[in-house]
């Protein structure tokens, strides 16, 4: 999945979230991307006494391309369960950074669905614009009986930005309220008194990312660079190889999480492009007809391209044991994640990189407890075979102490049989078969080995 949204409670209780866990099960793992809002300050939290107020501004999202330009504003605000919150909005002009209060105020302490509010502003030109707001406030929330609050706004004045001032009710106990501009934009403070800037943590995206069975994905590059269809090569100088992705959402959740659990490479991933796609896409690195858009492929970046590749680690280890849960998944990929200079130690996990990076090999080497190899491969044991397979041959030779090998099985991941043989103690001429690249478990039983049979992966490429 890799639908994220900033709005929502990010504690597991929305009703897609309940959705997700419900699904899940064995043989049954939902995959999603943790979002692309890592980089954008789009969270806010205010840790307000009681009677204590916390403001700030949520940034627009512009479209210039409208005539007149528009801007689409909103924010998403949710209280602690069995407590309420009261505010109101505000309206300025960032050009002048003048604004003034909605005369509507809200509180949640009574359910209101979608009121309406129209200001009008009058500019330093006396030119007037329309800021239209419309909102919905919940005492208690069905799946979590949290207070929320959500806004939209709409205005053709790009200059004018929509503030959102919460105050916790005197008289109570102290309250965490968590904020995210709805259209993934920033929360600023424009330098004003009694404003607050956003912050990064806690952008970890709805649908996908906050569920408590899922796995939630962040990315880091995989590569910088993507030769093009015609033979030019395209380089990203703001990407460092095996780092972080900068916009790559960062944990925990609401409800204290770590997320993400894994990490995937997602910068410039080589997918097929749409035909709808423009024909000036700058990352285009296979076009066979440059008259159509059709047959394209590109690269494409973001979690959302980190996550299938963790979806198809996944559907390699259900291949290979059908019935894991997404429990079992979870624990066997970070367990065997992989670090770096980049990650760190980890001792424990983190909310930027979860475990560490995704390593297929070593994921399916734990579920199957053999271990797994690429190419020619000396087999442990007591007695040593080195294995190799080259020009549809397959050699295997015995070792140091001479002996060889008696009996080689070989299996797919389905635990079919590809072919199985009795060997002579001069293996030197190969064995004459045909496997296509992918993952075999072998088998081979050594002369004089009384039974002893050993077992290992092999990848061929």
């Amino acid at each position: 999945m890799s639908i994220g949204l900033a709005t929502g409670p990010h504690d597991g209780t929305s009703l897609i979230d309940r959705t997700i866990d419900s699904l899940s099960g064995p043989g049954r793992i939902i995959v999603g991307a943790v979002g692309n809002d890592g980089g954008r300050y789009s969270h806010i939290s205010f840790s307000l006494a009681p009677g204590a107020t916390g403001k700030t501004w949520a940034m627009p999202m512009v479209d210039s391309s409208s005539s007149p330009a528009s801007s689409f504003l909103g924010a998403d605000f949710w209280g602690e369960s069995g407590k309420t919150f009261t505010g109101s909005f505000l309206v300025m002009d960032r050009r002048t950074l003048v604004y003034q209060e909605s005369i509507d105020t809200f509180t949640t302490s009574r359910t209101r669905v979608y009121a309406i509010d129209t200001i009008p502003w009058t500019g330093t030109s006396g030119t007037v614009d329309t800021f239209y707001m419309q909102y919905a406030v919940e005492k208690a929330a069905e799946s979590n009986n949290k207070p929320h609050m959500m806004v939209v706004a709409y205005t053709t004045n790009p200059h004018l930005q929509l503030g959102i001032s919460i105050t916790n009710p005197p008289g109570g106990t102290g309250q965490l309220i968590h904020g995210w501009n709805s259209r993934k934009e920033s929360f600023h403070h424009f330098d004003l008194d009694g404003f607050t800037k956003g912050d990064s943590t806690y952008t970890v995206n709805e649908i996908g990312g906050t569920a408590k069975r899922n796995i939630t994905v962040g990315a880091f590059c995989g590569r910088t660079e993507i030769p093009q269809w015609n033979d030019t090569v395209h380089l990203h100088d703001n990407a460092t190889l095996g780092d972080i992705f900068i916009s790559s959402g960062v944990g925990p959740t609401v409800d204290g999480r770590i997320k993400p659990d894994i990490t995937a490479p997602g910068w410039s991933i080589i997918a097929a492009l749409s035909r709808t796609a423009p024909k000036t896409w700058e990352e285009v690195a296979v076009w066979p007809d440059t008259g159509s858009t059709l047959s394209r492929y590109g690269g494409m970046t973001g979690t959302s391209m980190a996550s299938p590749v963790v979806a198809g680690i996944v559907a390699l280890l259900l291949q290979a044991k059908p019935d894991l849960t997404p429990e079992e998944v979870k624990a066997v990929l970070q367990k065997t994640a992989k670090t770096d200079e980049y990650t760190g130690s980890l001792t424990t996990f983190s909310n930027k990189w979860g475990a560490g990076k995704a390593d297929a090999l070593a994921a399916l080497g734990e579920i199957l407890g053999l271990p797994v190899h690429v190419g020619d491969q000396t087999v442990p044991g007591k007695h040593r075979f080195t294995i190799r397979y080259q020009h549809r041959r397959l050699f295997v030779s015995g070792g140091p102490d001479g002996v060889y090998a008696k009996r080689i099985i070989c299996s797919d991941l389905l635990g079919r049989t590809i072919f199985e043989r009795q060997l002579s103690r001069n293996t030197s001429t190969g064995i004459d078969v045909t496997l296509t690249a992918g993952m075999y478990l072998f088998r081979i039983s050594p002369f004089g080995g009384k039974g002893k049979a050993y077992s290992f992966f092999l990848l061929i490429p």
